[in-house]
């Protein structure tokens, strides 16, 4: 996994708040994508790169859920 998947995924738990201000959005498929990434962080720090990619996937699914409205 390189590098800059764990500077995105920090940088898209900071932007999603304004996401949420901007349109209209799944809270509860928000709040499971924003976990996702906090553990996505967490795994990377460790190294566990296979968790951090499960992590991934899963926020990635949750994002798409929260923006079909």
């Amino acid at each position: 996994m390189p590098l800059c998947v764990s500077t995105r995924a920090r940088r898209s738990s900071s932007t999603s708040k304004s996401l949420a201000a901007r349109w209209p959005i799944r809270p509860k498929e928000l709040a499971k994508a924003e976990a996702h990434l906090e553990f996505l962080n967490y795994e990377l720090d460790e190294g566990d790169f296979r968790r951090a990619t499960w992590h991934h996937t899963n926020a990635t699914e949750n994002i798409k859920l929260a923006l079909e409205i």
